[in-house]
C-alpha cells in the first residue's frame, strides 16, 4: 500500500474538519437525526459484542 502523501493527509483532515463544522451548524431535524443514527449503531454494535457472551452463559 502506498503511503499517503502530505498533501493527501492535508485534504483528509480539512475534509474531516468540515465534516465536523457542518454537524455543528445543522438544524434540530439533522441534529436528531444524527443522535437516532449514533444510539442505533452504538446499540447494534453492543448487540453484535455481547451475543457471543450471552451464548456462553446461558
Amino acid at each position: 500500500m502506498i503511503p499517503l502523501t502530505t498533501n493527501e493527509l492535508k485534504q483528509h483532515s480539512n475534509d474531516l474538519a468540515n465534516f465536523g463544522e457542518n454537524l455543528r451548524k445543522m438544524n434540530g431535524s439533522g441534529k436528531a437525526f444524527v443522535n437516532v443514527t449514533v444510539v442505533v449503531v452504538a446499540m447494534i454494535s453492543a448487540v453484535i459484542y455481547l451475543t457471543p457472551m450471552v451464548a456462553q452463559i446461558a
